[in-house]
């Protein structure tokens, strides 16, 4: 049910009404006034409606309140300082509105809290009250997208009862205090998208974390070796920071590890060679830093995998045999490595593999007449890849194909013609030959075609003056001799 309009005045002539939900409605107008006059209230819920305007003055009339929603609706201004009065309060949530004043430090008072929620407003710029920390039952805090600034106060470790701490996507800069890692029942701990320098703290007492985002900021130093002792851990994001020194090993054995990301950072040595031995690991991002040595062995254990990204290191050998067993996988991207040896044969038909994409790299071998189905983008270029261009009966899916810069020989079977999502279609550099395929008017959807550079001959279709789509043809250095009129 969807009730609108405004809440009635009358509500609050049941004298004894100690619990109101209001919640999920579609309800409009000022904060409800008419409800102070319900003086045994101790739950109020307005959530997810269309309120707007202020917070009325006189909020602390609410004397007896234990919980208070008023999130996801459209209230501005100041969130009012006698909000800190409310001294029974468990749970104050006022996130997802369109506050644009300030929030007062009087909340710091309210020393009964378990849960505070302001994330997603537009407050005026500030740093975070210094006497929030003295919120010693507190086991919630979000305040993501708020427009927080300065540093994180050290006494944030005074928060002993913290399980939930989410500052991510505001101007946070400083340190990380070191007694944030010290809080023995933090298990959520988001400081992603921030502009926090320096070290992480080196002593992790927390154990208890389940994910740890500190990704976007501008950190640097190692990634300390404690973090090999969070046996819960699930959720590792480091990406996009200063981040250098190698990985330490003890991560890989992590047993609850699932995302692992640290991709754009400085990192060197090996990714830990125990990733995925003892977890159920879906997604391994490591890209653009200076990771030597193999993929690791084990990271299909679980058979859980969906995506492996290494693209951007110094990566060499070959491809562990066991990717060539992973059903799970939807994505595989390593390009730009020194990765040598064929693809397992199993990772090219993987059922529910989307992206393959292995460009730049020392790869040798032929592609297999059978591909995955659900294919979509296939990358090789700049391989060693030999032989002939398969069919692609398998390939229906396809929207990518770039073979550029192998060794393929042969002529350009006419099935590949047949492939009516295909958008991007690069051959060039390879030693193909023979005609184009006269069967050219199927690709509806091509944009990019590029043939350059092979040994290919005959007339160039007229068809080809029908790819309405296409914005990108390149058939230079061929043997094509003229159209006869």
């Amino acid at each position: 049910m969807n009730i609108a309009g405004t809440i009635p005045s009358f509500i609050c002539a049941l004298k004894n009404l100690t619990v109101l939900d209001f919640s999920n409605n579609s309800f409009t107008g000022m904060f409800p006034v008419a409800l102070l006059s319900c003086s045994k209230l101790q739950y109020l819920n307005l959530s997810q409606n269309y309120f707007d305007g202020v917070i009325p003055d006189d909020i602390d009339g609410f004397s007896g309140l234990s919980f208070l929603d008023l999130s996801v609706n459209n209230f501005t201004g100041n969130i009012p300082a006698s909000i800190g009065r409310l001294q029974e309060l468990k749970e104050l949530k006022l996130d997802q509105n369109k506050f644009n004043g300030t929030f007062p430090p009087e909340i710091g008072n309210l020393s009964n809290l378990e849960v505070l929620s302001m994330a997603y407003n537009g407050f005026m710029p500030s740093s975070l009250p210094s006497n929030f920390t003295q919120l010693k039952q507190l086991k919630w805090f979000w305040i993501s997208d708020s427009n927080l600034f300065g540093e994180i106060p050290e006494t944030v470790g005074e928060m002993v009862a913290l399980e939930h701490l989410d500052l991510s996507m505001n101007n946070l800069t400083g340190n990380i205090p070191r007694s944030l890692f010290m809080l023995k029942k933090l298990s959520i701990l988001y400081l992603f998208k921030n502009e926090l320098s320096g070290e992480i703290p080196c002593v992790v007492e927390a154990l208890n974390l389940v994910e740890l985002d500190l990704s976007d900021n501008n950190l640097t130093g190692k990634i300390p070796d404690d973090f090999g002792k969070l046996q819960n851990l699930s959720v590792l994001n480091l990406f996009y920071n200063k981040l250098s020194g190698e990985i330490p090993k003890s991560i890989g054995s992590l047993p609850a590890l699932i995302r692992f990301s640290l991709f754009s950072n400085n990192l060197s040595g090996v990714l830990p060679p125990d990733l995925g031995k003892n977890s159920m690991l879906k997604t391994v991002e490591a890209s653009s830093n200076r990771l030597t040595g193999r993929l690791p062995e084990f990271l299909c254990n679980g058979g859980k995998l969906v995506g492996v990204s290494a693209c951007d290191n110094i990566l060499t050998g070959e491809l562990p045999e066991s990717l060539g067993n992973c059903s799970s996988l939807l994505m595989v991207s390593i390009s730009r490595n020194s990765f040598t040896g064929n693809i397992p044969v199993g990772l090219w038909t993987a059922s529910n593999l989307k992206y393959l994409i292995l460009s730049d790299n020392l790869f040798t071998g032929e592609l297999p007449n059978e591909a995955s189905r659900n294919l979509l983008r296939l990358e090789i270029s700049n391989n060693r890849f030999s032989g002939k261009i398969p069919t692609g009966a398998s390939w229906r899916n396809l929207i990518v194909f770039n073979a550029s810069n192998n060794l393929f020989s042969g002529t350009i079977p006419p099935e590949l013609t047949a492939l009516p999502l295909l958008t991007t279609l690069l051959l060039d550099r390879n030693n193909l030959s023979g005609a184009l395929p006269s069967d050219i008017v199927s690709w509806k959807s091509l944009t990019t075609l590029n043939m350059s550079r092979n040994q290919l001959s005959g007339q160039i279709p007229e068809e080809i003056g029908s790819l309405t789509n296409l914005l990108e043809l390149d058939l230079s250095d061929n043997l094509f001799w003229p159209n006869s009129h």
